[in-house]
């Protein structure tokens, strides 16, 4: 239990809360609860059990210097850049905005994150060193390997845990789960929806031929399915029809229960003052918002890549002005595939919300001339004509 007492010690815990904390896991004499009464005791193991109430705390407390010494290799880990043009006369000068993450946890489920395999080979070497200095084993069958954009001649593999076993790069259409979350290196979401309608329609077999009233199917949909189905969406956008696809049979299957023709409209079920439903798309569009705003305003680094991937987006676009004021009707011109952020606010504008943002002229590029977009949404251009090539070609 030393290194939990140095741990404890590390951030000022009292020597008073410390003993006490030390003594719950330390010569304990547990007893089991079986059928004909309790078993003899015996002595566990030192060491912090999975379940307890005050285990999450203690292993947060006892593997932070871990996560903390891997952040702090300044070599080593994920960098999220951009760099942001600014002109002042005729220098031209670049403001960077990055972001470096090595690391992802949550309790003892670890992602180490790197740009590539010699950093990767590094974070690993410094947690089995860790591990081995604790006496904690790691399974290293149970690791998994995902890799994105790497050169060919890069050997896809890489030694985990505490028999060095050989964790081999999953193919880039296979998925990971993390936390509950499905990953997968190729790009695109279609993983996901393919999860989601399958979940849906898992649920709707389940109820089909069950003698429930609908006010039981619409408990189902809006308290247990659509809570699955957010945390599953959580990084993903969908359309508004592939919300409404992937829904409907769930609407079908109140219409049965309701006896009621399948051709009825679906207002009639989704209406708050009626039936009550929560359809997919209202439930996803309220928790999507929410949580971007709460993004675009944090400090941390789930703040921080927000704001860098829309400034991304932006100088994609050629938006001279900041992407969170701008006028809906340029942004809705543009299209960014498999750009989560882009797309939410995309949406958000397409609703008619507006950002009244701070430090709109940090967002601001000093753009000289007119910009492809404002040239595209010009009343008079026509768009089968070659005008445009001419006038890009005399600009370049």
């Amino acid at each position: 239990m030393i290194p939990l007492t140095k741990a404890l010690e590390r951030i000022k815990c009292p020597t008073d809360l410390i003993n006490f904390i030390i003594n719950l896991f330390k010569n304990r004499k547990l007893q089991v609860i079986t059928a004909y009464g309790l078993s003899k005791g015996f002595y566990a193991g030192d060491g912090i059990d999975q379940g307890e109430t005050i285990s999450p705390l203690i292993w947060r407390i006892f593997y932070d210097p871990l996560l903390t010494r891997i952040k702090d290799i300044p070599e080593v880990g994920y960098r999220l850049i951009t760099q942001w043009p600014s002109s002042e006369g005729t220098d031209i000068n670049k403001t960077q905005h990055e972001l470096k993450t090595s690391v992802v946890a949550y309790a003892d489920d670890t992602a180490w994150i790197a740009s590539n395999k010699k950093e990767m080979e590094t974070i690993i070497g410094i947690s089995n060193s860790f591990f081995k200095l604790n006496n904690i084993r790691i399974n290293g069958d149970k690791s998994e390997l995902l890799v994105w954009n790497a050169p060919k001649d890069v050997i896809k593999s890489i030694k985990m845990g505490t028999n060095n076993d050989l964790v081999v790069a999953k193919k880039p259409s296979q998925e990971s789960k993390y936390l509950g979350v499905y990953i997968k290196s190729q790009a695109g979401s279609s993983h996901i929806v393919k999860r989601v309608k399958n979940e849906i329609k898992s649920m709707v077999n389940l109820l089909k031929y069950k003698k429930i009233t609908e006010s039981q199917v619409v408990y189902v949909n809006n308290v247990v399915l659509m809570a699955r189905l957010e945390y599953w969406l959580k990084c993903t956008f969908l359309t508004q029809n592939q919300c409404r696809t992937l829904h409907n049979c769930m609407i079908l299957l109140l219409k049965q229960k309701m006896r009621i023709t399948k051709s009825a409209n679906n207002n009639i079920f989704t209406h708050q003052g009626l039936v009550g439903m929560t359809s997919l798309l209202q439930h996803l569009r309220t928790a999507q918002y929410a949580d971007f705003i709460v993004r675009i305003n944090s400090q941390e680094w789930d703040g921080i890549s927000t704001r860098i991937i829309l400034r991304n987006a932006q100088l994609r676009a050629g938006l001279a002005g900041c992407i969170l004021t701008i006028e809906p009707s340029k942004l809705l011109q543009v299209n960014i595939p498999n750009n989560f952020n882009f797309n939410i606010l995309k949406d958000i504008k397409d609703q008619l919300f507006n950002f009244d943002a701070i430090n709109v002229d940090d967002w601001h590029l000093d753009i000289l001339d007119t910009t492809i977009l404002d040239f595209l949404l010009q009343p008079n251009y026509n768009h089968n004509n070659t005008r445009l090539d001419h006038d890009l070609s005399e600009r370049k």
